[in-house]
């Protein structure tokens, strides 16, 4: 192929907006080629960056992105997902381990009533716990950095092992409930921490794959949990162990590798100001000292935030309403992901599916498989979607399952309606359950990790992310305490409320939630820009444009 010369790229540039210009450029055979150039030499936009798609991803991932992610994810995502899904295993040696103490000490037992609140409380605190842990995670991110903050968190994992796992020896179950809100804010910690910094490292065209691997580990975290429980620790005495051993390695684990790893480029630019430092972690990213495009394009949407202060969830809140209009339906889109992670009906799954199981005449063995065999069903949906992310995009993966949650919640109550009368309905009403685990797993449950944090610019961010999870938290701190009095209320027919929420939803998102496979975060931002942009503000950008004048939040100048 011959050279490209100058007056090609000069007369490309007009072209270079969107794919169809690109298409319909008067270059003939060059217009490919051109376009290729003007992303690696001048900063292409998306339309650019899919035509490299391809070429990316046969390079693989180089060596430090790998190191970054897995010391990330197999060092924390494990761990939250593990801490979620252990504490129901032990449940019945916790509870007399309660008794016991109480006793020991106070010369009688617990009262029946005393004893369900208090392991009603034991899972509970940890949804507290982790709403204060994303409460506090944009602060941490912004002072210490994405990869400062992980390190720093696993203080709290540390602090959480040793609680638990001394409860025992001294007799005191009190100290359990104070190591899972401590477990639950390092939860919270993380839960926003490792996407925000997955989000920020990976190159464009595997952002959606690399976003997906903390909930991918995740689902693995909780399948050991159930593995290990079952199987390995589960004796009377074990529990402690159980609860503190596998989390306390990983903490370990990452304390040894994430060190050695690079801190988030776009932290060290759009926070510390530091190109140098920006550019150099970039360059042991990317494996190439080829990384010009992505300073130039952090360079243009730092100019564009160069008077937005990076800020907390009390200033965010408070821009969004009073100065930046723009931002309200990132953080619509945000809350209402999160809403539906939660309002799935999937955590009420969890904690009664040994009931359900027991209904079908199932043994405790069978019980077991079943339980394992349902977080298997959890892990591969979530592998799936990691592999389709980057070929259907976000929306047909979280709208469509969206849907088949909403027909899954309505099978399960029909089933679970009728079910004494006939055998096979017990087994249907399973089969629903697998369809509503491998169909959250599959879209929305971890479609909210990348698009949260994917459509927010650099300085709100963390504070945005930290509002979309506390939501979360929230959410699923309400549902566990009013399940029970809604199931009462409305006996079988609660799981219509659900079914109810996720076509509400999935209907939102159909209208209102853009794509943003292989988009950069400075073109999402200016997607939700747009849209709020009055007739007259589009023509003064307009006219900024075409007279070769440099736009920022702050000024307009001349180049």
């Amino acid at each position: 192929m011959e050279d490209i010369k100058e007056s090609e790229v000069t007369e490309f540039l007009p072209h270079r907006k969107d794919a169809l210009q690109v298409q319909n450029a008067p270059f003939g055979k060059n217009a490919k080629r051109l376009a290729i150039l003007a992303k690696k030499e001048l900063g292409g936009s998306s339309s650019d960056l899919a035509y490299k798609k391809d070429i990316d991803r046969k390079k693989g991932f180089p060596i430090w992105l790998v190191l970054c992610t897995l010391s990330s994810t197999v060092g924390a995502s494990t761990q939250f997902g593990y801490n979620t899904g252990v504490i129901t295993v032990p449940a019945q040696y916790m509870r007399a381990f309660y008794n016991e103490s109480h006793n020991d000490r106070r010369g009688s037992y617990m009262n029946p009533d005393a004893h369900t609140w208090l392991w009603a409380s034991t899972v509970s605190v940890y949804c507290i716990g982790a709403l204060f842990g994303a409460l506090t995670a944009g602060f941490f991110s912004n002072k210490l950095g994405r990869r400062g903050s992980l390190l720093f968190s696993n203080v709290f994992s540390i602090v959480a092992c040793v609680f638990i796992g001394i409860s025992k020896f001294v007799n005191i179950y009190e100290l359990v409930l104070v190591g899972r809100v401590i477990s639950g804010y390092h939860s919270g910690l993380i839960n926003s921490l490792v996407p925000l910094y997955m989000a920020e490292i990976a190159p464009t065209a595997l952002r959606g794959f690399i976003g997906l691997l903390h909930p991918l580990l995740m689902c693995l975290g909780i399948l050991g949990a159930q593995v290990i429980g079952f199987y390995m620790f589960n004796g009377e005495h074990e529990w402690p162990v159980l609860l503190c051993l596998p989390p306390f390695l990983a903490s370990v684990f990452q304390l040894v590798t994430l060190p050695f790893c690079p801190e988030s480029p776009r932290w060290l630019y759009m926070n510390r100001k530091d190109s140098d430092g920006a550019k150099r972690a970039l360059v042991r990213f990317r494996n190439t000292k080829n990384v010009d495009t992505e300073m130039k394009q952090m360079e243009e949407e730092y100019e564009k935030e160069s008077c937005e202060e990076k800020m907390g969830v009390g200033r965010l809140l408070y821009m969004v309403v009073f100065e930046k209009p723009h931002w309200r339906k990132p953080l619509l889109i945000s809350c209402t992901l999160c809403l539906g992670l939660q309002m799935s009906g999937i955590n009420v799954v969890w904690f009664y599916i040994t009931d359900i199981f027991k209904q079908a005449n199932l043994s405790d063995s069978q019980i077991a498989v079943g339980t394992i065999i349902l977080g298997s069903l959890n892990v591969l949906g979530t592998l799936i979607s990691s592999v389709l992310i980057d070929r259907l995009g976000r929306r047909p993966l979280t709208i469509v399952p969206s849907f088949i949650l909403a027909v899954s919640c309505v099978g399960i109550t029909l089933c679970t309606r009728y079910q004494s009368q006939s055998e096979w309905l017990q087994w249907m009403c399973i089969g629903f359950i697998a369809v509503l685990v491998l169909a959250l797993s599959g879209g929305p449950g971890p479609m909210v990790y990348v698009i949260v944090s994917e459509i927010w610019p650099q300085a709100p961010r963390p504070a945005a992310m930290s509002i979309s999870y506390i939501v979360n938290w929230s959410t699923n701190f309400s549902i566990g305490m009013f399940f029970p009095f809604l199931s009462n209320l409305f006996g079988e027919f609660v799981f219509l409320l659900f079914a109810a929420t996720m076509f509400i939803l999935g209907m939102f998102y159909f209208f209102k939630l853009p794509e943003t496979k292989n988009k950069t975060f400075d073109e999402i931002a200016d997607f939700f820009r747009k849209e709020k942009q009055t007739f007259y503000e589009r023509e003064g950008q307009n006219h900024i444009n075409n007279h070769g004048l440099k736009y920022s939040n702050c000024n307009v100048s001349e180049v």
